[in-house]
Protein backbone atom coordinates (compact mmCIF):
# COMPACT_ATOMS: atom_id res chain seq x y z
CA UNK A 1 0.00 0.00 0.00
CA UNK A 2 2.78 2.53 0.22
CA UNK A 3 4.75 1.36 -2.06
CA UNK A 4 1.27 2.32 -4.58
CA UNK A 5 1.51 5.80 -2.34
CA UNK A 6 4.61 6.82 -3.15
CA UNK A 7 4.72 5.70 -6.71
CA UNK A 8 1.28 7.50 -7.67
CA UNK A 9 2.66 11.03 -8.29
CA UNK A 10 5.00 9.67 -10.72
CA UNK A 11 2.62 7.74 -12.27
CA UNK A 12 0.16 10.46 -12.79
CA UNK A 13 3.62 12.57 -14.32
CA UNK A 14 4.37 10.54 -16.69
CA UNK A 15 0.69 9.73 -17.72
CA UNK A 16 0.70 13.96 -18.08
CA UNK A 17 3.81 13.63 -20.10
CA UNK A 18 3.04 11.37 -22.55
CA UNK A 19 -0.01 13.31 -23.57
CA UNK A 20 1.41 16.32 -23.56
CA UNK A 21 3.90 14.77 -26.33
CA UNK A 22 1.06 12.69 -28.25
CA UNK A 23 -0.37 16.40 -28.27
CA UNK A 24 2.92 17.94 -29.50
CA UNK A 25 3.44 15.19 -31.98
CA UNK A 26 -0.65 15.74 -33.57
CA UNK A 27 -0.05 19.26 -33.98
CA UNK A 28 3.41 18.71 -35.52
CA UNK A 29 2.02 16.14 -37.78
CA UNK A 30 -1.53 18.75 -38.58
CA UNK A 31 1.24 21.34 -39.53
CA UNK A 32 3.15 19.08 -41.88
CA UNK A 33 0.08 17.99 -43.54
CA UNK A 34 -1.35 21.08 -43.98
CA UNK A 35 1.82 22.27 -45.67
CA UNK A 36 2.85 24.47 -42.75
CA UNK A 37 6.33 22.44 -42.15
CA UNK A 38 8.81 22.73 -44.66
CA UNK A 39 10.41 19.59 -43.11
CA UNK A 40 9.44 16.25 -43.08
CA UNK A 41 7.75 15.42 -39.20
CA UNK A 42 9.78 13.82 -37.06
CA UNK A 43 10.29 10.48 -36.53
CA UNK A 44 11.26 8.56 -32.74
CA UNK A 45 13.72 6.25 -33.91
CA UNK A 46 17.61 5.66 -33.47
CA UNK A 47 19.17 5.84 -36.94
CA UNK A 48 21.88 8.03 -36.96
CA UNK A 49 20.08 10.45 -39.73
CA UNK A 50 17.02 10.65 -37.62
CA UNK A 51 17.83 10.69 -33.68
CA UNK A 52 14.64 12.17 -32.37
CA UNK A 53 16.94 15.10 -30.85
CA UNK A 54 15.42 18.24 -31.50
CA UNK A 55 18.40 19.97 -31.76
CA UNK A 56 17.82 22.88 -34.23
CA UNK A 57 18.89 22.60 -37.90
CA UNK A 58 21.14 25.65 -37.83
CA UNK A 59 22.91 24.24 -34.34
CA UNK A 60 26.90 24.32 -34.78
CA UNK A 61 28.36 24.76 -32.15
CA UNK A 62 32.24 25.53 -32.21
CA UNK A 63 35.05 22.92 -31.51
CA UNK A 64 32.80 20.13 -31.37
CA UNK A 65 35.49 17.80 -33.00
CA UNK A 66 38.43 16.42 -32.01
CA UNK A 67 40.68 14.66 -33.58
CA UNK A 68 43.94 13.04 -31.81
CA UNK A 69 46.21 15.61 -31.07
CA UNK A 70 43.56 17.83 -30.00
CA UNK A 71 42.16 15.20 -27.74
CA UNK A 72 45.48 14.49 -25.98
CA UNK A 73 45.72 18.05 -25.49
CA UNK A 74 42.68 18.09 -23.69
CA UNK A 75 43.07 15.57 -21.45
CA UNK A 76 45.59 17.35 -19.52
CA UNK A 77 44.16 20.59 -18.89
CA UNK A 78 40.80 19.83 -17.91
CA UNK A 79 38.81 17.43 -15.47
CA UNK A 80 38.93 13.80 -16.20
CA UNK A 81 36.42 12.78 -19.34
CA UNK A 82 34.34 10.17 -19.48
CA UNK A 83 34.00 8.42 -22.54
CA UNK A 84 30.73 7.69 -23.96
CA UNK A 85 30.15 4.48 -26.56
CA UNK A 86 27.41 5.49 -28.67
CA UNK A 87 27.41 1.98 -30.86
CA UNK A 88 24.35 -0.29 -30.52
CA UNK A 89 26.28 -3.28 -29.62
CA UNK A 90 29.28 -2.68 -28.43
CA UNK A 91 31.63 -5.34 -29.37
CA UNK A 92 34.44 -5.63 -29.31
CA UNK A 93 34.58 -3.41 -26.13
CA UNK A 94 36.83 -0.16 -25.47
CA UNK A 95 39.90 -1.37 -23.82
CA UNK A 96 39.05 1.19 -21.10
CA UNK A 97 36.20 2.35 -18.84
CA UNK A 98 33.19 3.82 -20.67
CA UNK A 99 29.50 4.09 -20.41
CA UNK A 100 27.61 2.27 -22.68
CA UNK A 101 24.30 4.26 -24.01
CA UNK A 102 23.39 3.57 -27.21
CA UNK A 103 22.83 6.68 -29.45
CA UNK A 104 19.30 5.39 -29.84
CA UNK A 105 18.65 6.06 -26.37
CA UNK A 106 20.50 8.64 -25.62
CA UNK A 107 17.85 11.66 -25.21
CA UNK A 108 16.03 9.32 -22.33
CA UNK A 109 19.61 8.87 -20.61
CA UNK A 110 21.12 12.22 -20.16
CA UNK A 111 20.85 12.22 -16.65
CA UNK A 112 23.29 9.72 -16.76
CA UNK A 113 26.22 11.44 -18.08
CA UNK A 114 28.36 13.65 -15.73
CA UNK A 115 28.27 17.35 -14.75
CA UNK A 116 29.89 20.42 -15.82
CA UNK A 117 33.14 20.45 -15.83
CA UNK A 118 33.72 16.54 -16.98
CA UNK A 119 34.64 16.06 -20.46
CA UNK A 120 32.51 14.10 -22.70
CA UNK A 121 33.75 12.34 -25.22
CA UNK A 122 31.43 10.16 -27.60
CA UNK A 123 32.74 7.90 -30.13
CA UNK A 124 31.01 5.62 -32.72
CA UNK A 125 32.15 3.35 -35.45
CA UNK A 126 30.42 5.90 -37.57
CA UNK A 127 31.51 9.42 -37.23
CA UNK A 128 28.41 11.19 -37.74
CA UNK A 129 26.30 9.28 -35.28
CA UNK A 130 29.31 10.31 -32.89
CA UNK A 131 28.58 14.50 -34.08
CA UNK A 132 24.96 13.99 -33.38
CA UNK A 133 25.24 12.80 -30.04
CA UNK A 134 27.70 15.93 -28.92
CA UNK A 135 26.04 17.97 -30.91
CA UNK A 136 22.73 17.34 -28.74
CA UNK A 137 24.34 16.98 -25.49
CA UNK A 138 26.15 20.31 -26.23
CA UNK A 139 22.94 22.01 -27.53
CA UNK A 140 21.66 20.51 -24.12
CA UNK A 141 23.76 23.11 -21.67
CA UNK A 142 26.69 20.38 -21.47
CA UNK A 143 29.91 22.86 -22.87
CA UNK A 144 32.10 19.60 -22.41
CA UNK A 145 30.70 17.18 -24.90
CA UNK A 146 32.82 16.38 -27.88
CA UNK A 147 33.34 13.87 -30.29
CA UNK A 148 36.33 12.15 -31.85
CA UNK A 149 37.46 12.35 -35.54
CA UNK A 150 37.84 9.06 -37.18
CA UNK A 151 35.73 7.55 -34.06
CA UNK A 152 36.92 4.41 -32.65
CA UNK A 153 39.35 3.38 -35.09
CA UNK A 154 41.24 6.73 -34.12
CA UNK A 155 40.83 6.19 -30.69
CA UNK A 156 42.55 2.48 -30.70
CA UNK A 157 45.21 3.66 -32.92
CA UNK A 158 46.09 6.13 -31.05
CA UNK A 159 46.71 3.76 -28.35
CA UNK A 160 42.76 3.73 -26.39
CA UNK A 161 44.63 5.82 -23.50
CA UNK A 162 42.72 8.54 -21.55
Amino acid sequence: MLKSLVNLPFRVLGRAARAVQRHQDGVILANYGAGKADDPPPQRSGAATNTGFDTPPGYDPPELALDAHELEQAGGSREPWTLVDLRENPTPKLEVEAQEIPLSELNMRLAELPPEPALLLFLDDQEERARLAARFVRFRGHEGAHWLRGGIATWRSHGGRR
